[in-house]
């Protein structure tokens, strides 16, 4: 076994320790957790209300979205389908119909919207539910 490093691999090992370290301290257990708000001025039952009202943002922000999500897939296969009606419409000549059933469409995009629009995620005052962040 090799006693003597090089400054290469001093600095190599130095860094792999600080990124461990750095790691470890990171992650912070509930005990930890509960330790450290104490240090902080907070009992228990403050600490666990906070961990509850945490994790029910968490859950909140998780549903916000995934109507996100949904919104979006709507909106695209609105847009997909409303240019193939147009396309259709275009190609087979004729009175322009592909607006009916663009219009119809586009009704149940903007009720999906007025719903996504409506779930707020905590926090948000501007009653948009956060819809502009993911812009």
């Amino acid at each position: 076994m090799n006693n003597s490093y090089s400054p290469q691999q001093l600095k190599q090992i130095i860094a792999l320790g600080l990124r461990q370290q750095q790691h470890q301290q990171n992650n912070v257990n509930q005990q930890e957790l509960y330790e450290i708000a104490e240090q902080s001025g907070l009992n228990s039952q403050q600490t666990e209300a906070a961990i509850k009202q945490w994790q029910a943002g968490q859950q909140l922000q998780r549903r916000h979205d995934k109507h996100f999500l949904a919104f979006k897939l709507h909106a695209i296969s609105y847009l997909s389908i409303s240019v193939l009606l147009f396309m259709i419409d275009w190609v087979t000549g004729g009175v322009w119909w592909f607006f009916w059933p663009i219009l119809g469409m586009g009704m149940g995009l903007l009720g999906h919207a007025l719903k996504f629009i409506k779930l707020s995620p905590i926090g948000d005052r501007t009653g948009l539910g956060g819809c502009f962040r993911h812009f």
